[in-house]
């Protein structure tokens, strides 16, 4: 166990206090200041003074519309995460400061950097279902509760946007506009209020029809609205996405909401990868029966800056990119949009993944490492999000369903390692310089050994299978005296498409056996892995964004 676990599982009794003081008698981790400090602090600053006055009033009602998101993902993160920001606030204590800070870091009283997820004020663990089924709800009891229920009922109960809440004997599922439903129609009225400041008519029809779906929790017709904006100067994503939360089932989808303008010349560059995705689908490493049968065909990309962030986009660490939506309805329709945040990934190159190369590879191979390269990594991750199918071939199952509460880490997993089918098409057709292969790889193996420190969070499991199989196959290995990987770049791009093949399997089949094999063997955390952790201990894990409003 690593120093840092070592005082995760220490905790101290807060000094006497007032009887009336609301944490009498709680306990807070006594490292509360070094865990803050595993996040280097970076400003974004929103200059709202500088806008024309329309934007400004646009951008500064999204921002609203972002934290209303926040407060409804608070809700699904954790049944208790509410009362306990209002007990720190209601306090004097000198923690107070640090407290609200670290619940703010964690959307609630539980660590994400604590492999069972434990709280770091107040008692216990967050329950692997969080806020989104009871607490006391076992996968055992809900699995045996569906086993005798029509498929219907199943569908309901894993459908993304609701929570499961007990009616006497029974289990229902209870829509988000109607668990939340006054939040959820402040949500729609600020979208609608900032549909009337955009100037941009794609964005205003956007804005509008998710105000509308939200109020239904069908966002079928926004999402394809999203997908297909063209050239908006802002651009925002709100609403219930990723399904990271729910380590129940792997199926309930957590309010999230970026603000972000967009780069249009750096967008409208890279609109040259877009023509090639169905080439790259067309020539995956997998039976032609497996491969997804799809009408849409859209896959746009936009280069980003992050203006700010709420619910699901705050705890934890700060991701750089993304693809969405997650509707496989929305993929074989129109497609996905990939979206990277340039601010964002340079930060992360700079505070987190450059430092841990130096630190654990060579200093020839950690040389190589740079941003550029790293963004093709990134930029290929999502592009491979987008590949492969969204429900099993042979049925109307979702994926994600399909695999449970494995499905995360095996998604996060094959966009990894498609990344790679798609860096060797590119440098084979040309589109990309083949001088920068070495370079990719370095920085594909840097990102992972930064991502492994994040213990059981989906991208950290994918990284271990990652890491754990270029180790078996004989691609990198552990000085275990120098406490650094030596890599054989030239060997990683054979053993990364043959991973890449059985990832792409698993997900078309519905495999939750194999899911589970790799999810939890190969993905396991090693001696290796756990000297590399120690030996970067003292680098920041990852940044906390400060947001600037002026």
């Amino acid at each position: 166990m690593t120093a840092f676990l070592s005082a995760l599982a220490v905790a101290l009794v807060l000094p006497a206090a007032p009887e009336d003081d609301p944490l009498a008698g709680s306990t807070v981790a006594p490292d509360l200041a070094a865990r803050i400090s595993r996040y280097a602090p970076v400003e974004v600053v929103l200059d709202t003074r500088a806008l024309p006055p329309g934007d400004a009033l646009l951008v500064k009602t999204l921002v609203a519309a972002c934290d209303t998101a926040d407060e409804i993902f608070w809700r699904q993160n954790t049944h208790d995460g509410i009362d306990w920001r209002n007990r720190v606030l209601a306090t004097s204590r000198p923690e107070r400061r640090d407290l609200l800070l670290y619940l703010r870091l964690n959307a609630g009283r539980f660590d994400v950097l604590d492999p069972h997820g434990a709280a770091f004020l107040g008692v216990g663990a967050r329950p692997p279902g969080g806020g989104f089924y009871p607490a006391d709800l076992a996968k055992e009891e809900i699995e045996a509760y569906l086993a005798k229920r029509p498929p219907e009922v199943r569908a309901a109960i894993e459908g993304p946007n609701s929570v499961v809440r007990r009616a006497s004997e029974e289990l229902v599922a209870v829509p988000y506009h109607e668990a939340y439903p006054v939040l959820v129609e402040r949500l729609a009225r600020l979208l609608e209020a900032a549909a009337a400041s955009s100037g941009h008519a794609g964005f205003r029809k956007y804005l509008r029809r998710r105000a509308g779906d939200l109020r239904t929790d069908e966002y079928f017709e926004s999402d394809k609205l999203w997908v297909e904006l063209e050239d908006p100067p802002y651009d925002l994503v709100i609403g219930p996405y990723e399904t990271y939360r729910d380590g129940l089932l792997g199926v309930k989808a957590a309010f999230e909401a970026v603000l972000m303008r967009v780069d249009l010349e750096e967008s409208r560059r890279l609109r040259v990868y877009e023509s090639h995705v169905a080439a790259i689908e067309a020539s995956l490493p997998i039976p032609p029966e497996l491969k997804p049968k799809r009408s849409g065909s859209r896959t746009p990309i936009e280069i980003v800056d992050t203006l700010y962030r709420g619910g699901d986009a705050v705890p934890g660490y700060q991701f750089v990119a993304f693809n969405l939506p997650n509707d496989p309805r929305v993929h074989r329709e129109v497609g996905s949009k990939k979206v990277l945040h340039k601010n964002f990934l340079a930060t992360r190159v700079d505070v987190t993944i450059r430092p841990v190369a130096e630190r654990l590879l060579e200093p020839e191979v950690a040389a190589l490492v740079s941003r550029e390269a790293y963004f093709d990594d990134v930029l290929f991750h999502e592009i491979s999000h987008g590949l492969g199918t969204r429900t099993v071939v042979g049925s109307d199952r979702s994926v994600n369903a399909a695999l449970g509460e494995h499905y995360s880490a095996i998604e996060e997993a094959k966009a990894d390692a498609c990344g790679v089918l798609c860096a060797e098409y590119f440098w084979e057709k040309g589109v990309r310089d083949p001088s920068g292969r070495d370079a990719f790889y370095a920085s594909f193996v840097g990102g992972a050994l930064r991502s492994i420190r994040f213990h059981d969070e989906a991208h950290a499991i994918a990284a271990r299978m990652h890491l754990n199989r270029l180790v078996r196959e004989g691609a990198i290995a552990f000085d275990a005296d120098a406490k650094r990987f030596r890599v054989d770049l030239a060997r990683m791009a054979p053993v990364l498409k043959e991973h890449a093949k059985d990832l792409l399997v698993i997900e078309a089949t519905g495999d939750a056996k194999r899911a589970k094999e790799f999810a939890e063997g190969l993905g396991a955390m090693t001696p290796e892995l756990e000297a590399a952790i120690d030996a970067v201990s003292d680098v920041p894990i990852d940044f906390r964004p400060k947001y600037v409003i002026r």
